[in-house]
């Protein structure tokens, strides 16, 4: 696991952090925490920092990859998705690599964020592909609203991404789940990215079972998922058949 500082411009604070599947290759290569300027001038544009973190991930087509946790505030989420642009540029400044996806709770919905203006957003052009789109439902609640994103920078990422699939896990249809006990889960879906692996990587017979006429296909899968009620925020890496 890797985890950020404690991050937050008012009294509330969270966290990010990365869970990632170590016996499968996958390393933590470098991170940061994106610094935005001074909250005590008021000088800062994001809520919560992002940070940034370099994964080596040698079964993908794109080995190295460099992922960008952030959540949004609802009150400035054009502000915020707009400067987001400038921590992509970070990261592929200090990594030495173009191929990076940002992923969070973006508030990029409904009320918050409307058809138009993510139009207008300069990671809306053809260098960034966002695999979930306007309308989408990624929260409990009645309305169909895509507050959480990928965004993916990067051609070889992109067309990686393309290549695979992209969904909203909603646990509460697939465990058949009363809405209150959902809601005590969380009230977001995670969202899920599959990169589809240039290799079948052997794992340990805990994690993977195989027909005894071969192997599976493995992918790699990237999901965030918002805890309801607490302020840790996860995102998840890791290894399914």
């Amino acid at each position: 696991m890797k985890l950020s500082d404690r991050l937050g411009r008012t009294r509330s604070k969270e966290n990010y952090a990365f869970y990632y599947r170590n016996d499968t290759g996958i390393t933590i290569v470098d991170s940061f925490h994106y610094d935005d300027g001074s909250e005590e001038k008021g000088e800062d544009t994001f809520e919560r920092e992002p940070f940034v973190v370099k994964f080596s991930i040698p079964s993908l087509s794109v080995t190295e990859i460099g992922i960008i946790g952030l959540h949004v505030d609802p009150d400035t989420v054009v502000r915020e998705l707009t400067a987001l642009a400038d921590v992509f540029k970070a990261g592929q400044n200090k990594f030495k690599i173009d191929t990076l996806i940002a992923m969070g709770d973006f508030n990029a919905g409904c009320r918050y964020l409307s058809k138009k203006e993510e139009k207008l957003l300069s990671l809306k052009s053809d260098e960034y592909f966002w695999p979930i789109e306007y309308g989408t439902d990624t929260t409990l609640a009645a309305t169909d609203c895509s507050y959480d994103r990928f965004i993916i920078g990067g051609a070889k990422l992109i067309e990686l991404a393309k290549s695979g699939d992209s969904s909203v896990f909603k646990f509460d249809s697939k465990y058949k789940l009363i809405k209150e006990k959902s809601m005590s889960v969380s009230d977001h879906y995670p969202i899920e990215l599959f990169l589809p692996t240039k290799t079948v990587v052997p794992l340990s017979t805990t994690a993977i079972t195989t027909e005894s006429s071969g192997v599976n296909p493995v992918n790699y899968k990237l999901s965030y998922s918002i805890l309801y009620g607490a302020v840790l925020f996860i995102i998840l890496l890791k290894m399914l058949n």
